[in-house]
Order: C-alpha cells, then sequence, then structure tokens
C-alpha cells in the first residue's frame, strides 16, 4: 500500500510539472522562491536570452537539485526574454517539443552538452541560445542549438525592464565567448561620433541627439 502512494504522488508530480509552465516576455519578473524579490544566500536571478526560427511548444531546464527543472511553454519565434529568480547551482538545457497538426517531434540533449550556472547574489546571464529546427518531412527532423554572448544588449535589455534590479545586484556573464557586440556597438559610436563632430559646424542642434545615442550603447 505505501509503494503505492508512492507511485501515486511522482504521478501527480509529473502531471503537475507536465501541466505546469513558465512563459518568456511577460515583462514581468519570475520569482520561483519567494515572494520577495529580494535575494537569498542560495538564490540568484538567472536572465534567459533565446532566438528561435521556429515557435517551441516546450522546452525543458533540468537542475543539479531536486525540485529545480524548469518548463517554459508556447516558445514564439525570433526573440525571447525572462528574468528569473531561482535556486543557485547548474542547470542545462534538456529537450525541446514542437507540435504539429501532423504529429510531434522531441530533440534532447546530454547534462553535459548545453549547461550554464547561477551564482548567488548576481544576474546570472548564460549568453544568448539560438534554436534552430529544420523539419522536411514527418520522417526527418534536425536541430542545432549555440550560444552566443550579447551582454551589451542584453544589460541594456535588463535596465530598462527592470531598473531596480539592474542597479541592485552585478551583472555577471556565466560563459566564455567574447562579446561581439559590445565591440560593435563601440565601432558604430565611434563613427558616429566622427559624423557628428564633422558636421557640428553647420548641424549644431544635433549634437543633443548624439549625446543620447551614446548613453544607451555605453553601459
Amino acid at each position: 500500500m505505501e509503494s503505492l502512494f508512492k507511485y501515486i504522488a511522482i504521478l501527480f508530480t509529473l502531471l503537475a510539472f507536465n501541466s505546469f509552465g513558465l512563459s518568456f516576455n511577460t515583462e514581468e519578473i519570475i520569482n520561483l522562491e519567494s515572494e520577495t524579490l529580494e535575494l537569498a544566500e542560495d538564490e540568484g536571478y538567472l536572465l534567459l536570452s533565446l532566438e528561435s526560427n521556429q515557435k517551441i511548444t516546450n522546452l525543458i531546464i533540468k537542475s543539479d537539485r531536486f525540485g529545480g527543472n524548469m518548463k517554459m511553454k508556447d516558445v514564439v519565434a525570433g526573440e525571447n526574454f525572462a528574468l528569473l529568480k531561482v535556486k543557485t547551482g547548474q542547470y542545462y538545457w534538456d529537450s525541446f517539443y514542437y507540435y504539429y497538426a501532423a504529429g510531434s517531434i522531441r530533440f534532447g540533449y546530454k547534462k553535459n552538452k548545453h549547461f550554464f550556472n547561477v551564482e548567488p547574489g548576481k544576474i546570472n546571464y548564460p549568453g544568448t541560445w539560438n534554436s534552430t529546427v529544420n523539419i522536411p518531412d514527418r520522417y526527418r527532423g534536425y536541430h542545432s542549438f549555440n550560444n552566443i554572448n550579447k551582454s551589451a544588449y542584453e544589460m541594456n535589455k535588463i535596465r530598462e525592464k527592470h531598473e531596480n534590479i539592474y542597479l541592485k545586484y552585478p551583472f555577471k556573464y556565466q560563459g566564455e565567448v567574447d562579446d561581439n557586440y559590445a565591440s560593435y556597438f563601440e565601432k558604430i559610436s565611434n563613427q558616429s561620433l566622427v559624423e557628428n563632430q564633422s558636421s557640428t559646424e553647420n548641424h549644431e542642434d544635433r549634437s543633443d541627439n548624439h549625446v543620447i545615442y551614446l548613453s544607451l550603447i555605453h553601459i
């Protein structure tokens, strides 16, 4: 009888996990730990940035601790952004589910393939992940998943959406890829500076716009 109750409990847990899902692009902080936005000693913020070429019905991110798994649902094609308050530890991208009228397909990855860490007291950014799926017919499907560093871009975004969190906690990139976007923004701003300096004599009233532009670029 005891084993039956354990089985039922596990079944309900699985059903609850499968039915409950989190969403990107809500403009709100997803708080999985407590009612307050203050971080405890074993908590950190996780900035999830995902770009996809197609809608993803469900995707699973697993944790190295019990109860730390997350399911993101109805992921739209294009850019996706979410700020989550989670427990510290290691997380990894586990599986992607695509549902179509003719059926469904799942792509899974091993634990040591696409993982990242969440440290306490920080805004943890593991990079921007790019998901590309190609399903030429009902018998074949291909999925690629890679990571790029867009720290400068994402820092500016989180400052706009959640300035109170951005000003209170340090931002840390949890990866090993150089941020090409930062150098790109710097190059663009330097070119703009030269162009504006050359035209200042005839168009002094445009200098304020230039200053505003630079303030948006430089973090």
